[in-house]
């Protein structure tokens, strides 16, 4: 028995050999071998990319967005970027109560955006955004230095500024020839409620308006925003700014146009008939518009809205004949990098490139980065709109070469800032209130927000 099973035991042995040396005989495909490199070394095998998920509001097929991202694909080929939109038509108010929502589930994000300051600062206070400053070192990035926006919250950087939002005003140039008025280069809110006046023709339904102010909180301080520093409700060291004659002067603009010149759509028109600047703008029902830049491209025409007449660009006013020329309420988009992200190097190489050689690719939008080119960045852009000769260059030219962002105090309360001193406001332009009992209503209700905060 002991000797068969030796005999036993020898025989698997020789087949299992048999086999393993066969092997290679078989039909099957030996293992492959890495080949050795020109100096004679052996190749790793090239890394898999690594996939980071980009959550926006933007449509992928609009403003050559898909094409941007595959632009940076191509220089980046070990990085793919995960396009998700938060919505589907459009709009940026909408995504970010989607985004909270993502973020509330533990969704996986790594490139997140914001379409203004605030929401971008109040989401940063709240620990949803990884900080930049080691990222921004490590490459030598100043944001100061880079980018028209200072994105800097609560000491750190916790996203980079894509698009730049500067407010400008638009006029109806048919409407200015008319008139025998020449395009302003450098005028103050006088002026402009001059001009008001002047381009105001008709009565009733057929009444052409020389302005309109939409129901932003921007328009309600409108001659706060346009100064260099303390322009917002907030001084630099955190204390209340109301004391700032500008609130007062701003509240004075929408009254004497809406209420006693009856130059610009009463507030009550605006909020009650659910007014939008579009309309009234491409109808050429009102022959100025204080509004941001997004407008520039679309006055040249698009599927959603025709214009038939020529729009020339003026600085946003300012307040005296001596104060500097330029300043302006200015903002932006901000993308940033989820707390919670698994790829942060990746994410930064992307938003980085995004704020910089990739907006100006993408042609659409004009970049907070000071490097760009504006006649290219313009150019690029004349390629949008349908007809494109309705939009003056000179005129823009003259408008982006001059504007400049002023510093703000923007907390992560802001939003309560505006609400209070809006509900005060209106009731001093639907004529319930005076101006005093306006501001100091207003003053109040703004301490209480820095108090409890």
């Amino acid at each position: 028995m002991k000797k068969w099973f030796v005999v036993f035991i020898l025989m698997i042995m020789v087949v299992s050999g048999c086999s393993s040396a066969g092997n290679n005989n078989t039909g099957s495909s030996p293992a492959p071998e890495t080949p050795p490199s020109s100096n004679g070394q052996t190749e790793e095998p090239a890394a898999e990319p690594v996939t980071i998920n980009f959550h926006s509001w933007h449509i992928l097929e609009n403003e050559n967005l898909k094409g941007m991202i595959e632009e940076f694909e191509k220089q980046h080929p070990g990085i793919k970027v995960n396009y998700v939109p938060l919505v589907d038509n459009g709009d940026a108010t909408e995504s970010i109560k989607k985004l909270d929502l993502l973020v509330a589930s533990n969704e996986d994000l790594d490139v997140v955006v914001f379409p203004d300051t605030p929401k971008y600062n109040q989401r940063a206070a709240m620990g949803i955004l990884a900080p930049m400053d080691d990222l921004l070192e490590a490459n030598n990035i100043s944001v100061k230095e880079e980018y028209k926006i200072d994105p800097t919250f609560d000491g750190s950087v916790y996203a980079l500024p894509g698009k730049y939002v500067e407010y400008m005003v638009l006029l109806n140039k048919d409407h200015l020839d008319e008139a025998g008025l020449p395009v302003p280069t450098d005028w103050t809110w006088d002026e402009f409620m001059d001009y008001a006046k002047q381009l105001t023709q008709g009565e009733g339904a057929s009444k052409r308006y020389g302005a309109y102010f939409h129901n932003w909180a921007v328009f309600f301080n409108q001659a706060v925003v346009n100064q260099a520093e303390n322009n917002s409700f907030l001084k630099m060291d955190g204390s209340s700014n109301l004391d700032n004659p500008g609130f007062v002067k701003s509240l004075e603009i929408l009254n004497q146009t809406m209420n006693v010149d009856k130059s610009a759509y009463s507030y009550a028109d605006i909020t009650s008939q659910k007014m939008h600047y579009r309309n009234v703008y491409s109808n050429q029902t009102a022959s100025m518009i204080p509004i941001g830049n997004w407008m520039v491209v679309e006055v040249g025409g698009n599927d959603n809205f025709n214009y038939e007449h020529t729009t020339v660009f003026a600085p946003y006013p300012k307040n005296n004949p001596d104060d500097p020329t330029g300043y302006t309420s200015a903002s932006a988009d901000y993308y940033g990098i989820a707390a919670k992200s698994d790829h942060k190097e990746e994410a930064f190489t992307f938003i980085r490139w995004l704020t910089t050689e990739g907006i100006v690719f993408q042609g659409s939008q004009f970049p907070s980065w000071t490097k760009a080119d504006l006649t290219t960045v313009v150019d690029n852009m004349m390629t949008f709109p349908k007809n494109p000769d309705l939009i003056d260059r000179e005129s823009l030219m003259h408008v982006l070469s001059s504007s400049k962002a002023g510093v703000a105090n923007m907390p992560a309360y802001q939003s309560e800032l505006e609400s209070a001193f809006i509900e005060e406001a209106e009731k001093y332009l639907l004529n319930s209130q005076d101006i005093d009992t306006t501001i100091s209503n207003a003053k109040e209700k703004i301490q209480k927000i820095i108090d409890a905060n």
